[in-house]
């Protein structure tokens, strides 16, 4: 068991709800390549011209990551915490 005070916990759930965030947008940018790679792929075949390739995903915003650490803490807390539909 660990003896983290108040403050080291909070920053361990931060630090969670950022790497959630990044791997989030690692895997999107990783679809979406693939997605353009094939299209490429499908493109050549038909003598077609290449597709455009597209941008890259938005990179998580410190209010992207607050929102995660904010489910953490929920789960943590047994509470629901408000969904990204909700704040939209």
């Amino acid at each position: 068991m660990s003896n983290k005070n108040p403050f080291e916990l909070r920053f361990d759930m931060l630090q969670m709800a950022k790497d959630l965030a990044m791997e989030e947008w690692y895997s999107r940018q990783h679809f979406d390549r693939e997605v353009w790679e094939q299209k490429v792929t499908d493109a050549r075949e038909n003598n077609q011209p290449a597709p455009e390739r597209p941008n890259n995903p938005a990179f998580p915003s410190i209010a992207d990551i607050m929102q995660k650490a904010e489910q953490l803490k929920a789960f943590v807390d047994n509470v629901t915490a408000p969904t990204q539909n909700q704040n939209n």
